[in-house]
């Protein structure tokens, strides 16, 4: 589906006769940073505090199994709510992460009509022109903005 739209968007700027100007950024070399940029600001809190309280993701242990071999479920029910509840607060932040990653593409004025997520290989099928990787630039931008929203946080006076 993600290809097909992008298909569709490269196709829309060929038919008007525009050139198309495509970037891509590496969004798993800056999700740990601008996971640290999402979580400090305030209006994530109640996400950051429900993200504290859940209980990591662990690999499965090895399945049960009875005398005659067959594996035997057992199922706890109240772990298994509390990772399903986990696994939604994480796709919360993802979510969270792309819409500021788009903002801060879109703040920096780079004049690209496509960026694409390199990290996700699956969601070009052909470009007749070599992207241009903006990931470094975008780091440098998250940075900025957590060094400077870690600023502020700290240096608010006391109430």
């Amino acid at each position: 589906m993600r290809a097909l739209t992008t298909l569709l968007i490269l196709l829309s700027f060929a038919a008007t006769g525009r050139s198309t100007e495509i970037a891509t950024v590496d969004f798993e070399s800056i999700e740990p940073v601008l996971r640290d940029l999402v979580l400090s600001q305030p209006r994530n809190a109640d996400l950051k505090q429900s993200l504290e309280a859940s209980p990591d993701l662990a690999v499965p242990p090895e399945p049960e199994t009875d005398e005659q071999g067959n594996i035997v479920v057992k199922v706890d029910f109240k772990k298994a709510m509390a990772e399903s509840e986990a696994y939604v607060r994480r796709r919360e932040l993802r979510d969270e992460m792309k819409r500021e990653l788009l903002v801060i593409i879109d703040d920096l004025e780079l004049g690209f009509d496509l960026v694409i997520d390199s990290s996700d290989r699956s969601a070009i099928i052909f470009s007749a022109v070599d992207p241009r990787d903006i990931t470094q630039r975008v780091y440098q931008e998250v940075v900025f903005r957590l060094t400077n929203s870690q600023q502020v946080t700290t240096d608010d006076p006391p109430e």
